[in-house]
C-alpha cells in the first residue's frame, strides 16, 4: 500500500539573545593561550600540612574553580586585605594552570591536596576568597608569552623570593600599603603580563563602595568654559536617603558627594543630583535636580560652567533639571577632581570639555565617548586591572573602586525568525 501524500510541515523559531557593544572601545588583545581548564585532578591525602609522598590517596577530578576557591583560604590567612585575596587567587589558578598544562606533575593527577603543591581544604571557603577568586577568574598570567609555576609560601623563610615566588605575607602587607592585586603580582613575580581570556562587549566600568574614590589631578572649572559628563548606575547614592530641602543656599558640602573639586561639587540630596558651586569669599549656590539616581539604571549627568558671568546648568538623562544665568564670584582653586566618594554603585565613561557642549534638552550620546578638539579628558575605564589612573589610595590600606564588567551601551536584543512552512507531496 503506497503511503498517502505526505504533508511535510517545517517550522523553524530562532531566538538569538545578540550583546550589542558600542563601536568606539578602545581595542584589547585576548589571550592566546586558553582555553581555561575545567578540571584539575588532585591527589587526596587529608594531611594538607605536610608533604608526605607516601601517604595513601585517592585522585579525585574537581571543578577547577571549586579547587582554586578551596585552596585560597587555606593558603590566605582570613582577615586580610581583598586585593591580597584577588592576587592570591590568580597565583592559585596560575600555579596549578601550568601543571596541567603539562599532563599533572604526577604520574596521576595534576597536583596534591598538600604543602606538597597547594593546601585544598574546601571546609575553610569563605565569602570573601570565593569573591576574590570570581572576580580574578578572567585573567591570565603569564612571561614572555608563556605560562610559568607562579610559586608562593607564607614568607621568604620557606624558601620563597621574587621573581619565582610570591611571598603570601608580602602580598597582604602591599594591599595594605595601597597596592593592587595587580600590582602585588608584578612586584612577586617580575616581567609578567596580566591578558583577558575574554573580552567583555561593553568594556569595564568602575565599582564604589560609598568610601573609595578616583582622584584625577585636574580642576577645569575656573579659567574656562567646562562641560563635565559622566554615567552611573547606583543602588545607593549615598547616607543622605530622605529628602533633604535643596534650595539655591542649600549647602551641598554636608551631604554626600558624587563628583567634587575644591570649589564646586554635585551632592546627593534624598537621592537626587545638586550642583554646588562656591566662591572665593565662601558665598554658595546650589543647583537642584529632581530625578532619583539610585534605581539601578544608567544616567547621564552633565555638570556646565560658562566662564564669562559663571552661568551654571545642570542636565540629568538629557533634561535640564536648573540652571542659573550667572554666578561671577571667583571660585577657589582644587588640587584634584574627586569621582565617586558618595556612590554605591557603577561609573563609566568620564569626559572633561573645554566648551558647553549642551544647551537645550538633548538625547544622551548612544556610545562612548570619541575624543576631539574640545576634549580636556577622557576615561573609558576600559583597563580591567591596575590602579585606575589617577586614582588615590586611601589611607589604612583601603582600596580604591574596583573594576566590573560594564553594562553600558550593551544591549541584549531577541531575534526572532519567522515560521516556515513548507508544504509537498
Amino acid at each position: 500500500m503506497s503511503p498517502p501524500k505526505a504533508i511535510v510541515a517545517f517550522v523553524l523559531l530562532l531566538l538569538c539573545t545578540v550583546l550589542l557593544a558600542a563601536a568606539g572601545r578602545p581595542a584589547r588583545a585576548e589571550a592566546q593561550l586558553g582555553p581555561i581548564p575545567q578540571t584539575i585532578r588532585v591527589r587526596i591525602t587529608g594531611k594538607p600540612e605536610v608533604c608526605d609522598l607516601t601517604a595513601p590517596y585517592t585522585v579525585r577530578v574537581i571543578p577547577f574553580q571549586d579547587y582554586v576557591a578551596a585552596v585560597l583560604p587555606a593558603e590566605w590567612e582570613g582577615g586580610w586585605p581583598m586585593e591580597a585575596y584577588r592576587a592570591g587567587a590568580v597565583a592559585i589558578k596560575m600555579y596549578a594552570w601550568y601543571w596541567i598544562e603539562r599532563g599533572g606533575k604526577w604520574p596521576d593527577a595534576d597536583v596534591y591536596d598538600s604543602v606538597c603543591d597547594q593546601v585544598y581544604d574546601p571546609r575553610k571557603v569563605r565569602p570573601a576568597t570565593t569573591q576574590a577568586v570570581q572576580e580574578t577568574w578572567n585573567w591570565l598570567l603569564t612571561r614572555n608569552g608563556q605560562l610559568f609555576e607562579a610559586r608562593h609560601k607564607q614568607s621568604d623563610r620557606f624558601g620563597c623570593s621574587a621573581p619565582f615566588c610570591m611571598e603570601q605575607l608580602l602580598s597582604r602587607d602591599l594591599a595594605r600599603a595601597g597596592y593592587s592585586w595587580d600590582e602585588i603580582l608584578q612586584a612577586a613575580y617580575g616581567e609578567v603580563e596580566l591578558t583577558a581570556l575574554e573580552l567583555p562587549p561593553g568594556g569595564f566600568a568602575l565599582d564604589f563602595d560609598g568610601t573609595n574614590r578616583l582622584e584625577i589631578p585636574l580642576d577645569p572649572l575656573l579659567s574656562q568654559d567646562v562641560t563635565i559628563e559622566w554615567w552611573q548606575k547606583a543602588t545607593v547614592t549615598g547616607r543622605d536617603t530622605a529628602r533633604s530641602e535643596c534650595h539655591p543656599n542649600w549647602d551641598w558640602q554636608t551631604a554626600p558627594q558624587l563628583l567634587a573639586g575644591g570649589s564646586f561639587g554635585v551632592a546627593v540630596s534624598g537621592d537626587r543630583p545638586a550642583f554646588g558651586v562656591q566662591s572665593a569669599s565662601g558665598h554658595k549656590l546650589t543647583l537642584c535636580g529632581q530625578v532619583r539616581l539610585s534605581d539601578g539604571q544608567w544616567h547621564h549627568l552633565v555638570i556646565q560652567r560658562r566662564a564669562a558671568d559663571g552661568a551654571l546648568w545642570l542636565f540629568v538623562d538629557g533634561r535640564l533639571q536648573d540652571s542659573t544665568p550667572a554666578f561671577r564670584e571667583e571660585l577657589a582653586p582644587a588640587e584634584a577632581l574627586i569621582v565617586g566618594q558618595g556612590l554605591h554603585g557603577w561609573v563609566d565613561e568620564l569626559r572633561i570639555s573645554s566648551e558647553l557642549r549642551y544647551g537645550e534638552n538633548f538625547t544622551p550620546p548612544q556610545s562612548v565617548f570619541q575624543p576631539d578638539a574640545a576634549t580636556l579628558a577622557l576615561y573609558h575605564f576600559d583597563e580591567g586591572f591596575g590602579n585606575p589612573r589617577g586614582s588615590l589610595r586611601l589611607p589604612g590600606g583601603a582600596g580604591g573602586p574596583f573594576w566590573r564588567r560594564s553594562t553600558l551601551f550593551v544591549v541584549t536584543r531577541s531575534l526572532y525568525i519567522p515560521l516556515i512552512w513548507s508544504y509537498g507531496p
